[in-house]
């Protein structure tokens, strides 16, 4: 018989004899918390995906939580969120760096203080991941921020991620010698750090597993990025020491992708890529050609021959073209992307001609963010669309046997009929191409 169904005096009379739970264990057995019954070492792995103040607060789910963000295997600490919605409206508490950037002390202080017990309080052997980010801050702070770097890289961190905001440009710290701590370390992402010699010579010889390299708006004094483990780097807006060099080497066998935004003024001699037979991928941005040096050229164009190539901003082709009468022939070339692409003139139109011209072997060609009416006049009617297609036919003389696919990425749907008929036009001569559009 079901004991369900037996009358309330019965059911009672059943378990009188046994205890009863108090009402709010009975609430915890409900409610089954099978997330703290698994062991430490996966609780650590969930909590290594958030910042360190949010792993701190998850102390007061349950008794089984209460210690375990004392061992978790990473630190991060990010100042933007101690920040206050509102602005600060007195100024006598924000000390400024430069004029540039203002750090409300009501906000640092309690981060300067969760910070350093923090890295007291952490009692794991490793860290799997060290993030330290701050803004720019004036040199009495800056000395808190070198101590946070010191003691997490006597934690041997497989990842180091050191970001310095600032408005200003490029920061003011040095990276410590980690010395015998860097056996681990296979990734490091550094933002607003001085670099010199010593960095040098940990690359060459003291990271023995060192994968991944990025450097955005560091100010470096180091001659050659020289890795036998390197397998993708990043440089970023980076900025020498004015007399030290005027270029950079980079030479890492291993090396598969390589990912840079450079200046003439900046580098006179650009980046030589030397010793990279495994280099497939190149992302290239120039940002500015103040008296291009011809060992700057012989450089890029060294990079450009590699058979996945992306290419940011379009008047870079532009003053390729202006420099140089003649370009190259870049055999290698695969695929080609061409990111903010403005073929609004026929000048530029035939400027991709050009490029397209060097690359007899490219199989994909991806332009995305294209520009090809000035959106700010009128809009064109259907006749002028086909009046513009027909025009431009003869402008594309390109012909390549390789190529396969060409792939238009745009953001919005304004024109996308207009934009077929033109693209028509311009490549007539590739009738077995497909012709591809696609929405990011």
């Amino acid at each position: 018989m079901d004991r369900s169904m037996e009358p309330p005096s019965k059911r009672i009379h059943a378990t009188e004899n046994q205890p009863m739970e108090p009402p709010s264990k009975r609430i915890r057995g409900a409610q089954d918390d099978r997330l703290s019954d698994l062991p430490d070492c996966l609780l650590h792995s969930i909590l290594s995906f958030l910042e360190s103040r949010q792993v701190v607060r998850s102390s007061v789910l349950s008794r089984r939580w209460k210690n375990i963000w004392r061992s978790v295997p990473c630190l991060d600490i990010d100042f933007t969120l101690f920040r206050r919605q509102a602005r600060c409206r007195s100024r006598k508490c924000c000390v400024t760096d430069y004029g540039r950037m203002k750090v409300c002390a009501k906000e640092w202080r309690p981060f300067v203080e969760f910070s350093d017990k923090l890295f007291l309080i952490n009692s794991a052997p490793s860290l799997d991941r060290l993030r330290i980010h701050v803004p720019a801050v004036n040199y009495d702070d800056r000395q808190a921020c070198s101590r946070w770097i010191s003691r997490g890289v006597q934690r041997s961190p497989t990842v180091i991620d050191i970001h310095m905001d600032s408005s200003w440009g490029w920061g003011k710290w040095f990276l410590p010698d980690l010395g015998s701590k860097s056996y681990r370390l296979t990734r490091i992402l550094l933002h607003g750090v001085q670099l010199d010699d010593s960095f040098a010579e940990q690359l060459r010889c003291g990271y023995p597993v060192l994968e991944h390299l990025s450097l955005v708006k560091c100010f470096y004094r180091i001659g050659d990025i020289v890795s036998g483990t390197l397998t993708h780097l990043t440089i970023d807006d980076c900025v020498g020491h004015h007399g030290f060099s005027d270029g950079i080497v980079v030479a890492a066998p291993r090396l598969t992708s390589l990912r840079t935004s450079l200046s003439t003024s900046g580098w006179p001699d650009g980046i030589y890529v030397t010793h990279t037979p495994s280099l497939v991928k190149a992302s290239l941005c120039v940002t500015s050609w103040y008296h291009t040096k011809a060992s700057f050229l012989d450089n890029l164009y060294r990079i450009f021959n590699i058979p996945h190539l992306e290419l940011f901003g379009f008047n870079m082709m532009v003053n390729l073209l202006q420099i140089s009468d003649k370009l190259p022939q870049f055999n290698n070339v695969r695929t080609l992307l061409i990111n903010r692409c403005d073929l609004k003139t026929n000048v530029n139109i035939k400027t991709l001609d050009h490029f397209l011209q060097s690359m007899s072997s490219l199989e994909k060609l991806t332009l995305q963010n294209c520009e090809f009416t000035d959106r700010s006049k009128r809009r064109t009617s259907r006749a002028k669309w086909r009046n513009i297609a027909l025009e431009s036919q003869n402008l594309m003389s390109f012909k390549c046997d390789n190529l396969e696919v060409i792939e238009f990425k745009h953001s919005k749907d304004d024109g996308i009929d207009e934009l077929f008929e033109l693209l028509m036009g311009l490549w007539r001569n590739l009738g077995k191409t497909n012709i591809k559009l696609t929405k990011v």
